[in-house]
């Protein structure tokens, strides 16, 4: 009986909820594109930094992804709520707006992955506006190791 009671529950909470479901999913798919754009460029640091990386799937990362899927579902979540409870009269997209910031900033994300530790063209013109994340797979300072190399 508690077992039909809870799944109630959790099928009313999933329906009133299914609206916003589309926008968690996409940007589920970009948090899972921007994984896999950093672990390519782990590879490409590996490559070209050899000893200095390795270029292997580590689990403290996977969780970060994991906490990172949380977050994206309560953010979203709190904004349809507060858009169809608190906001009622005045229509604002809140759970849009919400979804919408969080998929710029993956795909911001995936595009520095894309251009960092890259030298073809589309990376390189990426990189004169986007952040290199070299160094946190290196684990140094980017510009003092660069400094070190010219000055050997």
């Amino acid at each position: 009986m508690t077992y039909k009671c809870g799944w109630a529950i959790l099928g009313a909470f999933l329906a009133a909820l299914e609206p916003s479901s589309t926008y968690i999913f996409i940007c589920i798919v970009l948090v899972l594109w921007d994984c896999w754009e950093a672990y390519r460029l782990d590879r490409r640091v590996a490559k070209k930094f050899p000893g200095r990386c390795d270029g292997k799937f580590r689990s403290k990362p996977a969780w970060k992804v994991i906490e990172t899927f949380i977050k994206i579902f309560m953010a979203i979540i709190l904004a349809f709520m507060i858009e169809h409870s608190i906001l009622k009269g005045v229509d604002i997209p809140l759970s849009q707006i919400v979804a919408g910031a969080i998929c710029f900033v993956q795909i911001w994300s995936i595009l520095e992955n894309m251009s960092s530790c890259n030298n073809r063209p589309y990376a390189r013109a990426l990189q004169r506006i986007m952040v290199d994340k070299t160094e946190r797979h290196l684990h140094v300072n980017l510009k003092e190791f660069k400094h070190n190399e010219k000055n050997e």
